[in-house]
């Protein structure tokens, strides 16, 4: 009997029904007690006509029948049912009393019986049988319904779906998206040649050779082609396809897939024209800010020079604010060729130059003895290391980051400034760290951003170019950046190199 619960457990929630026929009430509730531990429907009938309505009313796992009715015995009701289509595969047992003999029980299987028992049997026999065709029964619901949710899955695929004959090259399967985006019929599809869609393209012939060389490659990986629809619309595809394959190993088919790529790809062209018309609007913008720069350079140094010669040579001879307007003058033309000169910096910035080994704690240690260094200041200058980079590229680096820490130091106490760099991971990390003025967070993002000045022109003069350059070089040198701020503690900025 724990079989029989295990059963129970195996069907429960489906309840397949089961087709009882014989024209005696009490064989009728013999059959439903032998049958009690089933999670099964028992469907009654005491006819061979009655049962017949029963089966157009019902889907049956097995028929029970007896085989002496009244009317129509349960040959004749077995012949009927086998020889209807849609139920012609149902399992059919025989239960008989009276006709034991073996060629009753040889006419019972000529009928399509799948079995015949005598009576009187022992409950197990049936039951044994019972099971067995439950089992047959739920398998092959389960195979049906996972069948039509695979069909359903196949055809609702955003993505095109064919499986295609190896040898001929003939479409054996499609799903309903191919026939959405191509306008064609399934009629139109199934057993034609796939090449079809490539007729009248610049592909035809790429197509033919990737499929020629399928057999071989057993697999089509991103092939981007382009076929036509029924009405001569163009639809740029990529192409996917795996191997089918009988038993010998043989390649018979392909599965494939065709991803609809014509929107992607048109996005595609109109960004690559709108950055290349962007380079070439950004490329003339540059070469006139160059121009005009490069320019300014000579009057500049012109006012400077003449300034400066008018400020030793004459200064004696002028009276009043004069000689005052001489100073404000030359420190105006001063930070005028020194604007001019980052500028150029950041301009000059994308021209190739050669990589080399370089000596970061020696472009540290010079920068800084080139800079107007405070008195008050604590120094800490760590260990730096060797990187693969661009010298000149480099020293305009930390000249711009060290002489910004010595810039926006807090007046009110010492400068504290802090340098140090080490191999981590994969990558290269310099730190530099100073207690300065530091930057309010709504700033951060402006920082790298050219021509953007975060503070005061009047306290902190600048043209905002400096961090620009920062992250120019850093770019250049794949070198991302990492900055830390907070307003009145102090900054910390942080370059990851990438091994070279």
């Amino acid at each position: 009997m724990d079989e029989l619960i295990s059963e129970k457990k195996l069907v429960s929630g489906i309840a397949p029904k089961i087709l009882a026929v014989d024209d005696k009430v009490q064989n009728l509730v013999a059959l439903r007690r032998v049958l009690a531990d089933f999670d099964v429907e028992i469907v009654e009938a005491q006819s061979g006509n009655e049962a017949l309505k029963k089966i157009l009313q019902h889907d049956f796992a097995l028929a029970l029948l007896d085989v002496q009715m009244p009317e129509m015995d349960g040959y004749e009701l077995a012949e009927i049912i086998r020889s209807d289509p849609e139920t012609h595969e149902l399992p059919i047992i025989f239960i008989s009393a009276i006709f034991t003999d073996r060629l009753n029980m040889f006419r019972g299987y000529e009928k399509g019986a799948f079995s015949f028992i005598t009576k009187p049997f022992e409950p197990i026999e049936l039951q044994n049988q019972v099971k067995f065709f439950i089992k047959k029964y739920l398998t092959e619901r389960a195979y049906e319904e996972s069948r039509s949710q695979t069909i359903q899955l196949y055809n609702s695929s955003p993505e095109m779906l064919l499986s295609i004959d190896a040898n001929s090259g003939l479409v054996t399967q499609c799903n309903n998206r191919i026939i959405e985006l191509t306008g064609y019929s399934r009629e139109e599809i199934i057993d034609h040649s796939v090449f079809k869609f490539f007729r009248g393209t610049e592909d035809f012939e790429k197509a033919r050779k990737e499929f020629a060389a399928f057999k071989d490659k057993e697999i089509i990986e991103n092939v981007e082609l382009t076929i036509l629809t029924k009405d001569e619309r163009k639809l740029e595809i990529l192409w996917k396809a795996i191997a089918i394959k009988n038993n010998e190993g043989v390649v018979k088919g392909a599965n494939s897939t065709w991803t609809d790529i014509t929107e992607k790809n048109e996005m595609q062209r109109k960004l690559e024209a709108s950055n290349k018309e962007l380079e070439l609007r950004n490329e003339e913008l540059e070469n006139f800010v160059y121009l005009t720069s490069h320019q300014l350079q000579e009057p500049t140094q012109s006012i400077l020079s003449f300034m400066d010669l008018l400020n030793r040579e004459y200064i004696d001879q002028i009276e009043g604010d004069g000689a005052e307007y001489i100073k404000y003058s030359l420190a105006a033309a001063g930070r005028m060729r020194d604007q001019v000169k980052e500028l150029l910096d950041y301009l000059r910035l994308g021209e190739l130059k050669e990589c080399s080994d370089v000596d970061l704690d020696s472009i540290v240690h010079n920068t800084l003895n080139d800079l107007d260094v405070p008195t008050e200041l604590d120094l800490a200058i760590h260990p730096l290391p060797v990187i693969c980079g661009i010298e000149p590229y480099l020293k305009m680096l930390f000249r711009h980051l060290l002489s910004n820490s010595i810039k926006y130091r807090d007046q009110s106490r010492r400068l504290v400034l802090e340098v140090g760099g080490e191999v981590k991971g994969g990558c290269t990390e310099v730190f530099i760290r100073d207690n300065g003025i530091g930057i309010p967070e709504n700033q951060l993002d402006k920082v790298f951003k050219i021509f953007q000045q975060l503070h005061a022109r009047d306290k902190y003069p600048g043209l905002g170019v400096g961090m620009a350059v920062v992250k120019k070089i850093a770019d250049l040198h794949k070198a991302s950046i990492q900055l830390e701020s907070k307003e009145g503690i102090g900054t910390t900025l942080t370059l990851r190199f990438p091994k070279s």
